[in-house]
């Protein structure tokens, strides 16, 4: 999940641009976890999905053809 401090100090300044600093890596971290993940996916990860979601072309779903 991705918390950012949405209340940031109204004065510009250090604790400003800290505020600041702090959202942009947590968003910048949060990105690149969500990438790796999705890569993940795509790639390496077994029984991502079920029978249902898994399209064929005889038989539309894995799972119908099962059936």
């Amino acid at each position: 999940m991705l918390k950012l401090q949405k209340s940031l100090t109204t004065t510009l300044g250090y604790d400003f641009r800290q505020q600041l600093h702090t959202n942009f890596l947590r968003t910048e971290n949060f990105s690149n976890e969500f990438y790796n993940k999705f890569v993940y996916h795509k790639t390496d990860e077994l029984n991502a999905h079920g029978s249902q979601q898994i399209t064929d072309s005889r038989f539309k779903t894995v799972e119908r053809g099962l059936n």
